[in-house]
């Protein structure tokens, strides 16, 4: 899955020790845009958590993860694992050049000549 969204903070990594050896696990926080805006905290595991330490807040990021829920006590917690982050420059598109005059082919505009 992805999720086009603006950048908010990052939080505290942690750090610990499992039978592989050290783990790092990094947690950031995003938001939408729009009338009803949606916070989302991904979690970022490894050498990854690297990814969001030179983002800005209010920078628009493109953020790819898996959705993952356990269930424990008969209650289920869902994690937002996040693999790539790419921000607004490296996603976006070449820019093309806007003309400021008038396409001769375009219809001239239609007036609305409705009462309401």
């Amino acid at each position: 899955m992805e999720l086009k969204t603006r950048f908010v903070k990052n939080l505290q990594d942690e750090t610990g020790e499992g039978k592989n050896g050290t783990w790092t696990k990094g947690t950031f926080v995003t938001t939408s845009d729009g009338q009803y805006p949606v916070t989302v905290a991904f979690t970022i595991w490894g050498e990854k958590t690297s990814l969001v330490k030179n983002l800005k807040t209010g920078q628009e990021i493109l953020v790819k993860f898996d959705l993952s829920s356990r269930e424990y006590n008969g209650r289920y917690f869902t994690e937002a694992k996040a693999f790539a982050i790419e921000t607004a420059a490296s996603a976006a598109a070449p820019a093309v050049p806007v003309s400021s005059a008038p396409n001769p082919f375009d219809p001239a505009p239609v007036q609305d000549t409705l009462p309401f």
